[in-house]
């Protein structure tokens, strides 16, 4: 799907399906009923809520930004079978509207949930590679430091034997989002951390028209 925003030009990018969004989102069960404009675009006929995982590619001039980027291929996510060690064509579709790997330029993570950052890196030679290799990756700052806090209190309470266990599958399946879809961009360093204000400029330009960022051919 495409939309065309003044100069801007949108496509959805999809991966899968959303499964079970109210166990994800448990208020959501109730929520629902009291929206009606959910049918029969994103409910269905029996009140299931439908939903996609999908990325957003924002193309303006030069500059080519992917928004969020999904749950990724060979992803250790054993707490959702859905999401784990799959096998999908994200990088085909990408690839449907002539982009490219190396074509984008920014990726813009909202967050840092599984579903947000997945495509960041891919697996090459079982090395965590970064996906995009001539883009730079935006975390908000304030997110990136809470769950590198988060993470750190897991992992002493994971040595002192203190882990709540309602929590120990979802901090394991965060732990490893962090493993293999943050930490080898920060190795990289193609990571910029900004405020949750920020806006994508550089020295004054527009960021479509920034000369240090060449033209997609």
């Amino acid at each position: 799907m495409t939309w065309r925003i003044g100069d801007l030009i949108v496509d959805s990018i999809y991966e899968q399906a959303l499964l079970d969004i109210e166990g994800l989102i448990p208020s959501s069960a109730e929520y629902k009923l009291r929206v009606t404009w959910l049918k029969p675009h994103y409910m269905d006929a029996v009140d299931n809520l439908i939903g996609v995982i999908q990325a957003f590619l924002v193309r303006a001039g030069h500059a080519v930004i992917l928004v969020d980027t999904c749950v990724g291929n060979d992803k250790p996510r054993a707490l959702l079978e859905a999401w784990h060690q799959r096998r999908g064509d994200f990088l085909e579709r990408l690839s449907s509207i002539g982009v490219g790997r190396e074509d984008v330029t920014h990726v813009l993570c909202t967050h840092m949930h599984p579903d947000h950052v997945g495509w960041n890196t891919l697996l090459e030679n079982g090395i965590w590679q970064p996906t995009f290799p001539r883009a730079r990756y935006l975390f908000a700052d304030t997110e990136f430091r809470f769950w590198a806090d988060e993470l750190q209190r897991y992992a002493a309470a994971v040595g002192a034997g203190q882990l709540d266990p309602r929590h120990a599958s979802v901090m394991d399946m965060m732990a490893a989002t962090h493993a293999d879809s943050v930490e080898p961009l920060v190795r990289a360093g193609l990571v910029d951390l900004v405020g949750t204000s920020h806006s994508i400029a550089r020295q004054g330009y527009p960021w479509w028209q920034h000369p240090d960022i060449p033209p997609v051919m």
